[in-house]
């Protein structure tokens, strides 16, 4: 609040994944809700959205935990994903589909239809971030060089 004008304010999502326990610590300010991947089906995390950044200096935040299984994909995105001419991408269904690619894959898919859908301009940020969950430190991959999928 102190380094913006009145009325300014912007939205985000902190988030920590605790590799020991697989639990997925998230503070929602005004954001997306984040999609979850499970067993073949994608749907929104019922998170509570806190106020946007900048919003009000009392604000207060609440760090909700979502539990990850092995074989989890959490994708995280911002709004410029799911509005204007993007609206007309079925977010869902894209990340349904591509369930099985690589991550880098499967955002670049999403992201190539959002480009499509708004004719190659694009009004705002269009930002997707993939996270795989393979299991905490005894999992079973092996990432010492690059991608193994």
């Amino acid at each position: 609040c102190g380094y913006s004008d009145d009325g300014d304010f912007v939205t985000g999502q902190v988030v920590r994944v605790d590799h020991a326990s697989g639990i997925a610590r998230i503070m929602n300010a005004g954001h997306p809700l984040p999609i979850l991947i499970r067993g073949g089906r994608a749907e929104t995390v019922g998170l509570t959205p806190g106020f946007p950044f900048g919003v009000a200096l009392d604000a207060e935040y609440h760090v909700q935990e979502l539990e990850l299984d092995v074989g989890d994909r959490l994708v995280f995105l911002t709004d410029g994903i799911l509005e204007r001419n993007a609206a007309n991408v079925n977010t869902i269904e894209v990340l349904t589909q591509t369930r099985e690619l690589h991550a880098r894959e499967a955002v670049q898919a999403l992201t190539q239809a959002v480009v499509d859908a708004c004719g190659g301009v694009l009004r705002d940020d269009a930002t997707v971030l993939c996270v795989d969950w393979h299991g905490g430190p005894t999992g079973a991959r092996d990432a010492s060089s690059g991608a193994d999928q």
